[in-house]
């Protein structure tokens, strides 16, 4: 991505804009340049001053870059550069380089930023008007959001399917996350277009949407579940099910069904449980146990909490 696209990308920083504007008075109380000649070429070595860290949080950031604005090395010690090599305060460290080098080019990109703002804001403006429409129309249904598992190799990946007479596989979830938080309009198939909004959701979907904001790791299609987060997953679709497959199988929808209908035996503070014939999963938190079959997902939740189940016979 150019400058441009960048500071667009992280626009919704608090310090952005601010820093932008002190910068236009004094961009070198925020950054230390000194030139460097790799392979014969010309280059600036810029490095984040202790103002600079403090007001970022950013660690251990610098940038190399060409007479051009080129970047050719970056380094930092943020998580978000760690994951995508490119972040905010990378960028910071850009976009006040070019004030100090080159202050004319530095006033066209701010001109093309500032342009780039008030355009996004249009839009959600227009978006917003889009589902007030919408929402107020009697024949538009609420979207569900119904969790997918797969479990390859006994690990479980969490992917989503969204819609309300048919059902359609989110092929980002990462992008599906922007999409609500930006309110845009995005077609899933012939039966499924919306301006996407928290709103729209069912009640159970926005239980599910919520859990999904604390896990979400950036990925495309596919989350992996630690053990808990399989457990909390099967305790908010307990009421309406989810898609279920196994090493790769065909994916099929599985009702989730409390049982008590097992044998069991109390031995001081543990307890023995017999396994269901024809379950090839078992899932096990503090009070509940749930046991996937080929046809549908038992749960058994102990009538006595403490108790710790020690075997499978």
């Amino acid at each position: 991505m150019n400058i441009v696209e960048l500071l667009t990308a992280y626009k919704h920083f608090n310090f952005l804009d601010p820093l932008l504007e002190c910068s236009k008075v004094d961009a070198k109380n925020y950054v230390r340049i000194s030139e460097q000649h790799i392979n014969g070429k010309r280059c600036f070595y810029i490095q984040a001053k202790p103002s600079l860290n403090e007001l970022t949080g950013s660690l251990l950031s610098s940038i190399i870059i060409d007479t051009k604005f080129n970047l050719i090395k970056s380094e930092c010690g943020c998580l978000q550069f760690y994951r995508k090599k490119e972040c905010i305060h990378t960028t910071v460290l850009l976009i006040l380089a070019i004030k100090i080098i080159d202050d004319e080019y530095f006033n066209r990109v701010m001109n093309k930023y500032n342009a780039n703002k008030i355009k996004i804001e249009q839009i959600k403006i227009l978006n917003n008007l889009a589902l007030e429409l919408k929402t107020s129309s009697n024949y538009f249904k609420k979207i569900n959001l119904y969790a997918e598992i797969n479990n390859i190799d006994n690990k479980n990946y969490l992917s989503l399917r969204i819609g309300y007479d048919k059902e359609y596989v989110v092929k980002n979830i990462s992008e599906f996350i922007h999409m609500m938080e930006e309110h845009l309009e995005y077609t899933y198939g012939q039966k499924l277009s919306f301006v996407h909004s928290y709103e729209v959701l069912t009640d159970e979907s926005k239980e599910l949407y919520n859990f999904l904001i604390t896990i979400n790791n950036d990925s495309a299609k596919s989350i992996p579940l630690r053990r808990s987060q399989m457990l909390k997953v099967l305790e908010i679709c307990k009421d309406r099910g989810i898609y279920y497959s196994k090493d790769k199988e065909k994916v099929k929808f599985y009702q989730i069904v409390d049982s008590n209908k097992f044998e069991i035996k109390l031995d001081d503070s543990c307890l023995y449980i017999d396994k269901p014939e024809n379950t090839n999963n078992l899932i096990c938190g503090v009070d509940v146990a749930y046991f996937i079959d080929e046809e549908k997902i038992l749960s058994y939740r102990f009538k006595k909490k403490g108790f710790l189940l020690i075997q499978m016979r």
